[in-house]
């Protein structure tokens, strides 16, 4: 009980909730806007909006906005008769007040949860979907339940809100658990409104249920205090409206930023703050050519190509020299023999050289042989090789080039084909790309280091280790290490693990990538 009430507040007496001042519930991020959804304000002569130091426009819609509301109510025997008549009679007035175009969607959850509708509008089906609803003996886990669900209305365009109704929040021995869900919800801010009901000794989990209320400004009710639903009804269907920013275009870097809303009402200012992540700008579409980088000729092509061109050196130097001599006698020149004579000094220089350019030649062959032989010594190559373009500071593009692992190349721990390849694609520089073999983990990070497989040397504000990229369950998933700058995917901060799919793009520091994950077959073992 102590823990709980540090981790989540203590309750006030009574449990239940009174509205007081306005309140943000949710902020959405579009191509170019971002939308606040503000409730308890009631009246104002004004609005005006700021993101980070910049005043942007302010449009206020009070009304016929998408919106999106999710019930889900635990249908267990813990909920008793008489509140599973108070949750059937304060449905039924939410879904009878409900605006004309407000989708509403409908479950009942245990240890899984199942929708008995979804998306609805029409009133009289969800009506019959509310008559429908039966209580069963089982157990109930809303952390797991909630936390799918959120990320499954996670990048929803439209206003979207929950509403639940349990004996509270409770989870499975291996599960997300509460921390893990409010951490979530503090990135990922959706309105939980929730009806609290009394079940034996439940306090512990009826303050968790209520402080994930009051953690996203939404309203929280025990149904035990009420004999009357009419005023839970009331505030369960509270005004909301929606303000949408403009955002200027050298502020769609999908940095997180502080958005300031500002009412005035005649002498008076409420204002609103909060955070969200900025979208990004759309670059513009220019050609592209891949640049080809200069790189050393094999010295054996290189000998062949001096070889050539002495040759045919050779053969010009001699036609140029009997058509000398042919010219001279026709004008009285010098004779044939001294000409003849400096074509054969010529040739002999000329094989001088060819015959030090073969010596040389001999000498790199027998160079290469004595090193193969070394690396034939060596009991294991590693998979992939990091090799380090030293060029000059002052050149852009100094980074660290990986070589992809070989068809035929194994891990040293297990003898199988890495099951997934995970490419970056940098997004400001297509020609910069990073493939790597991903079998279990890989750390990403600016340094080399004892567990840094992924090295992005040419970003300063990438930490030195970084993040790291995890298979679970043929599962990906991304999760910051601590970095100094954070890990950003789809312009949200990564907290915690995050699933990751190909087309995502993760930033790292001020560095956007495009993830591509492609699976590979794994072999059945060592050959």
């Amino acid at each position: 009980m102590l823990l709980s009430g540090l981790l989540f507040g203590i309750l006030p007496c009574r449990y239940g909730y009174a509205a007081q001042g306005g309140r943000l519930m949710q902020m959405l991020t579009g191509e170019d806007i971002v939308s606040c959804y503000v409730s308890g304000i009631d009246t104002y002569d004004s609005v005006s909006g700021q993101i980070g130091q910049e005043v942007v426009e302010a449009r206020v819609e009070e009304q016929n906005f998408p919106k999106h509301t999710v019930i889900l109510i635990d249908n267990s025997l813990s909920i008793t008769e008489k509140n599973q008549k108070k949750i059937e009679e304060i449905l039924k007035g939410v879904i009878a007040q409900k605006e004309e175009s407000e989708t509403v969607s409908l479950a009942v959850y245990g240890e899984e949860i199942h929708y008995l509708i979804k998306d609805e509008t029409n009133t009289e089906e969800l009506l019959d979907a509310v008559y429908s609803i039966q209580y069963e003996n089982q157990d109930s886990y809303l952390t797991d339940i909630l936390y799918e669900e959120l990320e499954e209305q996670k990048g929803e365009t439209e206003y979207t809100r929950f509403l639940i109704a349990t004996d509270g929040v409770d989870n499975k021995a291996i599960g997300y658990t509460k921390e893990e869900l409010t951490a979530y919800l503090k990135t990922n801010p959706f309105p939980i409104y929730t009806l609290g009901c009394r079940y034996k000794e439940n306090d512990a989990e009826l303050e968790n249920l209520f402080a994930i209320s009051r953690l996203t400004n939404s309203g929280y009710f025990l149904l035990d205090d009420y004999e009357e639903t009419d005023s839970i009804v009331a505030q369960l269907n509270e005004n909301v409206m929606r303000i949408e920013l403009d955002v200027p275009e050298n502020l769609r870097d999908g940095s997180v930023r502080s958005v300031l809303l500002s009412f005035q009402s005649g002498q008076k200012e409420e204002k609103l703050i909060g955070e969200v992540s900025m979208p990004f700008g759309i670059r513009p579409e220019t050609a592209w050519e891949p640049q080809t980088t200069e790189t050393e000729m094999p010295i054996e092509t290189k000998e062949e190509s001096q070889e050539d061109v002495l040759e045919e050196t050779q053969q010009e130097t001699v036609a140029d020299a009997f058509g000398e001599a042919q010219e001279s006698q026709t004008k009285g020149g010098p004779d044939l023999i001294t000409i003849l004579a400096g074509v054969v000094i010529v040739s002999a220089l000329l094989f001088l050289l060819m015959s030090n350019i073969k010596k040389k030649k001999t000498k790199g062959e027998k160079e290469e042989q004595q090193n193969q032989k070394k690396d034939e010594n060596v009991p294991h190559r590693q998979n992939v090789e990091q090799k380090k373009i030293e060029q000059d500071r002052d050149y852009e593009d100094d980074r660290t080039i990986l070589v992809p692992v070989q068809e035929d190349e194994r891990t040293i721990f297990t003898g199988k084909r890495a099951a997934y390849i995970l490419t970056l694609k940098d997004r400001n520089e297509p020609g910069r790309t990073f493939r790597y073999p991903l079998l279990h983990r890989i750390v990403i990070g600016r340094k080399k280091g004892e567990d840094v497989n992924l090295v992005l040397s040419f970003d300063p504000s990438i930490s030195a280790r970084h993040c790291e990229i995890t298979v679970e369950d043929d599962v990906v998933y991304i999760r910051d290490l601590n970095s100094a700058n954070g890990t950003y995917v789809n312009g949200e901060r990564v907290r915690g693990k995050e699933r990751l799919e190909t087309d995502d793009e993760v930033r790292f520091g001020r560095s956007c990538m495009i993830v591509e994950i492609s699976r590979q077959n794994k072999s059945e073992g060592r050959e």
